[in-house]
């Protein structure tokens, strides 16, 4: 590997690695840094970002807590001083995950499906939920209605499903888009059929498919937080679809008044290189979201420490 990118890598380890230093206890961490742990490096991440609500910030890793009747250990917890109370902190980082990969065999049975009807055409299935075998049936003879009858068109599939997308732009040329729907986490799949040298047609399946699983990686982090102190969910979105657009709203939504109010906040995090006048710097990006049914906030220094990385965080006055 040649350029920057070598050394820039080595420079941001380095940068990372100086959280430690407000570890009580390193060791632990270190050795799950050592053998390449990627959970290990989002929590020293989330350590990282939370730096600046120093001074005299102490963190603690693998804290044990009772909840209810249960053992259980956060990622870690930190405080200010001896005098301030403990905010217990885990982080999560959402992945490929054992469900994507079997939607992403049903988009390309559907996609296989589709691409063999006949014509030379531009068509898009924007599905709002995973449909049942039925329902693909459906949605096929639907697509292959909507060939017969239109030069273009866009049309609701059946139940709700989605919507149907026809020639709205030339074979071969895909446009993303969210179809005049709210911003969501989505996978997809296309495929274009070219002859000499022409497109002939092209099918795209897009999917949402991070609903139902926000929630389901939610409640599993909520049940590692006590729930008789200040706890914060720390999600880092290096390789999670749709980023801090999509799942924030997503995750807003389970801000409610009887269901997870132990979680005093949610920070949605990554991080990348960037180009800048003085060449490629490396940034962390995020936004910080607070629970206003929570039981207990979290401290000011730090939602002021996780804000900073987005003007339009939820940072109290």
């Amino acid at each position: 590997m040649v350029g920057p990118l070598p050394t820039l890598t080595v420079v941001v380890d380095g940068l990372l690695l100086e959280a430690l230093d407000v570890v009580a206890d390193p060791s632990q961490l270190v050795g799950r840094l050592q053998r390449g742990d990627l959970a290990a490096w989002s929590e020293l991440h989330a350590i990282y970002l939370l730096r600046p609500a120093r001074p005299r910030i102490e963190v603690e890793t693998g804290p044990i807590v009772r909840v209810g009747s249960h053992r259980r250990v956060p990622d870690f917890r930190l405080r200010q001083g001896t005098d301030s109370p403990w905010t217990y902190v885990e982080v999560t980082q959402p992945d490929t995950s054992r469900e994507e990969r079997r939607l992403a065999a049903l988009m390309a049975d559907l996609t296989s499906i589709l691409m063999r009807l006949e014509g030379r055409f531009a068509l898009q299935v924007s599905l709002r939920r995973t449909p049942s075998p039925d329902e693909i049936s459906a949605i096929v003879e639907r697509c292959r209605s909507a060939l017969e009858r239109a030069d273009a068109a866009v049309e609701e599939l059946p139940a709700g499903l989605g919507l149907l997308s026809l020639n709205q732009s030339p074979p071969g040329q895909i446009v993303l888009g969210d179809d005049g729907e709210p911003p969501r986490p989505r996978i997809g799949r296309a495929q274009v059929i070219v002859v000499a040298g022409e497109p002939q047609r092209h099918v795209a399946v897009r999917l949402d498919y991070q609903d139902e699983r926000a929630e389901i990686f939610l409640r599993r982090e909520a049940r590692q937080l006590p729930e008789d102190a200040p706890g914060l969910i720390m999600v880092d979105l290096a390789r999670a679809p749709g980023g801090v657009t999509a799942w924030e709203p997503l995750l807003r939504r389970r801000f409610q008044p009887k269901i997870h109010t132990r979680i005093s906040a949610i920070c949605l995090f990554t991080a990348g290189f960037e180009s800048s006048d003085g060449g490629e710097v490396w940034r962390s990006r995020g936004k910080l979201l607070l629970n206003p049914h929570a039981q207990r906030p979290i401290a000011r220094s730090i939602a002021t420490a996780l804000g900073n990385m987005a003007a339009d965080s939820d940072v109290p006055e």
